[in-house]
């Protein structure tokens, strides 16, 4: 089973219009409304696939009760703890390509973020444990590395896809496989190349640093090579690739998986989530015919 921990579950609004003109009044041609945030993509598109997982999260609010009935119907498992903040609401926009309008992760008490730890030690059949999405901005450095030891404590794998020091502290931990993309990357080392950026990140810890580089494709650095693969660039909706490149190489890893198929899996996805409507999906038939056609480069 793979666990996927997230505080800053939301919930996501896609608006499609015809053509998205800013200071103008817009007709909306079709509206979806799911559970959403970075963490429950992670876990629908796994779930779609047949695959186990499970969610750790925080709800709060009348907000957060939809949410937790869109899980139950769903059928995705998950434990919450209840929180004071509301859950917070993310809208994209979608004409020919995505404007996306994310709200900041709602605050946590001590006392909530206490009894959130507790429900991670508390995992159990869990081989894989993912924290995805944004962390909230009065989360104490000291906070952050609490949480990150204990996911690396609590599972067999860990996986982290988040921004900002959280990087840092997860690749000190030898966190099993980091997932940025090529800005929070630069940003949280600040450096202005990926392969120095990750080959810090690399030198801190980590066992594997996969960068999505969006139509570009992705690059897959490991503690002996480093792994680069392109894409044909589609149209459609990114809002979610990068979750659908988490899911699967979460689940590559647990199927133990060469570093390759890893790469090749997750850049399939990636491309798959992009000509779905809304995010957290993709047609898992399809995965491993188009992965088999993508070709990895090996830098040693």
């Amino acid at each position: 089973m793979i666990g996927v921990v997230t505080l800053s579950p939301a919930i996501d609004v896609t608006y499609q219009v015809q053509k998205l003109v800013l200071g103008e009044s817009h007709r909306v041609q079709k509206t979806y409304k799911f559970a959403g945030g970075k963490a429950l993509n992670v876990a629908r598109v796994l779930k779609s696939g047949g695959h186990h997982t499970a969610l750790i999260l925080p709800t709060g609010g009348q907000a957060g009760s939809w949410l937790r009935s869109e899980l139950e119907k769903l059928g995705v498992s998950y434990q919450a703890i209840e929180t004071i903040a509301e859950t917070r609401t993310c809208v994209s926009v979608v004409d020919i390509g995505a404007t996306v309008f994310n709200e900041p992760a709602p605050s946590v008490l001590e006392s909530e973020f206490e009894a959130f730890l507790a429900i991670i030690q508390g995992a159990r059949d869990t081989s894989v444990g993912v924290l995805s999405g944004s962390l909230p901005a009065d989360l104490t450095s000291q906070q952050i590395t609490r949480l990150l030891s204990v996911i690396r404590d609590s599972f067999p794998i860990a996986v982290i896809d988040t921004s900002g020091t959280a990087l840092i502290e997860a690749a000190k931990l030898g966190f099993d496989l980091l997932k940025p993309n090529r800005e929070e990357l630069l940003a949280a080392t600040g450096s202005e190349s990926v392969e120095i950026a990750a080959g810090f990140l690399m030198s801190l810890g980590a066992k594997r640093v996969l960068v999505s580089l969006g139509e570009l494709g992705a690059k897959l650095f490991t503690s002996k090579k480093l792994l680069s693969v392109q894409v044909t660039k589609v149209q459609g909706n990114p809002t979610g690739a990068g979750d659908a490149m988490v899911a699967t190489a979460s689940w590559s890893l647990d199927k133990g998986l060469t570093d390759s198929q890893l790469l090749k899996n997750a850049a399939a996805a990636g491309s798959l989530a992009v000509l779905e409507p809304v995010a957290g999906q993709i047609n898992w038939e399809k995965l491993a015919d188009l992965a088999n056609t993508l070709e990895v480069e090996e830098v040693e």
